[in-house]
């Protein structure tokens, strides 16, 4: 749990009267931005390769927001949800989390440091800020299922969990204390001076208490895998089951499970390069599902592709991420990193603004260009005519004309009145909605899972 280990971090150098933001953020820079860069510069190249001009323009925009941690700003915008098809096709797509960490980080720090000099109010203003977050998440999850499940406010709540379990446990902030409390300090002292017997049954219990609480850890995170699902109704009471059981596993880290299963060599290991098998294991699978017309491809292949992400996850982790973190903070190393990101970004813009290079695939290319979907989504004349409510994306008609036609449906419809405006010549109306079918009450299968879908129930 990133928040507890960050919050520990500033806790002690902020006791230590030691702090530095300067310090906080070149180390942020050397740890994140190495890897970050290689992977952009990496999925730019192999989009250049395999993705049509409008996806490796759809590319280029990811890339400008994924080098800033705006991803999932992004995906708010430009999605139908996490488990929508559009959304699993965008190569950067899962760059989201890591833009929600990062945001968390970028003022975190400054809250830190305000509550600490002001009378040390730490502990409480968080508890605060995570009742406020997790009832915002709560509330748009029923509102806007998608805001709730990229938005920084209602994931605030998860990385704040950790946060408050460090202020717990930092006798500065917390007199009480929570791994090891005074009074069970008193009860050994007192054990001692009773003889060993007690010494050692105070030692079995407290193995056993840390032992049942690292199992019921494993019990909630598997929990929460398991009952995992894409309704996003229950999702924040859901999220609560692995949230608590890593802080289970954080308060009871000296049981035995701990120290000989969680904490050997492999888990270790995993634990290692998991930033980099992380950023390495979405982008190719998905690209084979823009190649595979949004389909996953079999199971073999999948399992190839994963082989592949975690060989170039030990690349980026042993050659570029190892040796960079090895070198000092320097002022000179953290623009050098700043340089490269940003590097990133123009590169981004150069994709977007030159429309996918089209000119890369030849004659095919350009005609395909030529058939995009220009058709417009809607205008001011048809929503002011037929009383289209707000939350309808598609309301468009011919200004000041009559139209003996109306085409109502979904993102299907849309391209229907591409090719109608094109080559037919009568004037018609067009309303609905991506992803909702025309009849109310009627609703999809192949979109249940999307959020936009779960809103749009009610609509025509």
């Amino acid at each position: 749990m990133s928040g507890y280990l960050i919050s520990t971090i500033i806790f002690r150098s902020l006791e230590k009267e030691s702090f530095s933001f300067l310090d906080f953020y070149a180390r942020r820079i050397r740890r994140i931005f190495p890897a970050l860069a290689f992977l952009l510069l990496g999925v730019i190249l192999l989009g250049s390769l395999f993705l049509t001009p409008e996806e490796f323009k759809n590319l280029g925009k990811q890339t400008i927001y994924g080098s800033a941690f705006g991803e999932n700003i992004f995906l708010i915008r430009h999605s139908g949800g996490y488990w929508d098809t559009a959304t699993e096709m965008k190569p950067l797509m899962h760059l989201w989390t890591l833009a929600v960490e990062e945001q968390y980080y970028i003022f975190y720090p400054l809250l830190c440091w305000i509550l600490w000099k002001v009378k040390k109010r730490v502990l409480p203003v968080l508890c605060v800020l995570w009742l406020v977050s997790f009832g915002f998440d709560l509330y748009q999850s029923q509102t806007s299922s998608i805001v709730a499940f990229f938005s920084l406010h209602t994931r605030f709540w998860e990385l704040c969990t950790g946060c408050i379990l460090a202020a717990l446990v930092n006798p500065s902030i917390s007199s009480k204390g929570l791994v090891q409390p005074i009074a069970s300090k008193l009860r050994e002292e007192r054990a001692r001076e009773l003889g060993g017997g007690k010494i050692k049954l105070l030692t079995n219990l407290r193995e056993k208490r840390n032992s049942i609480g690292s199992v019921a850890g494993l019990v909630f995170i598997s929990a929460g895998i398991l009952f995992a699902t894409g309704d996003a109704t229950y999702r924040p009471l859901l999220i609560l089951l692995p949230v608590f059981g890593t802080l289970l596993l954080i308060i009871f880290r000296d049981s035995w499970i701990n120290k000989n299963v969680l904490s050997s060599s492999p888990f270790v290991f995993v634990g290692l390069i998991s930033y980099t098998w992380y950023l390495w294991h979405w982008p190719l699978l998905s690209i084979a599902r823009n190649l595979n017309g949004g389909n996953l491809p079999n199971y073999p292949t999948c399992f190839f592709l994963l082989l592949i992400g975690l060989a170039l996850s030990l690349f980026s982790y042993f050659i570029i991420e190892t040796p960079i973190r090895k070198k000092a903070i320097t002022k000179k190393l953290t623009i050098s990193l700043s340089i490269c990101v940003f590097c990133c970004t123009l590169l981004g813009l150069l994709v977007q603004s030159l429309d996918g290079f089209p000119g890369r695939l030849g004659d095919s290319a350009a005609a395909a260009l030529s058939s995009k979907n220009t058709f417009p989504k809607q205008n001011k004349y048809a929503k002011v005519k037929y009383g289209c409510s707000a939350d309808l994306e598609f309301c468009w008609a011919p200004e000041n004309s009559q139209p003996s036609l109306a085409l109502i449906g979904d993102s299907h419809a849309h391209h229907l009145a591409f090719g109608l405006q094109k080559n037919w010549g009568k004037q018609f109306l067009l309303i609905g909605h991506p992803g909702t079918p025309p009849v109310k009450g009627i609703i999809s299968l192949k979109h249940e899972k999307s959020s936009k879908q779960q809103d749009g129930r009610t609509r025509n």
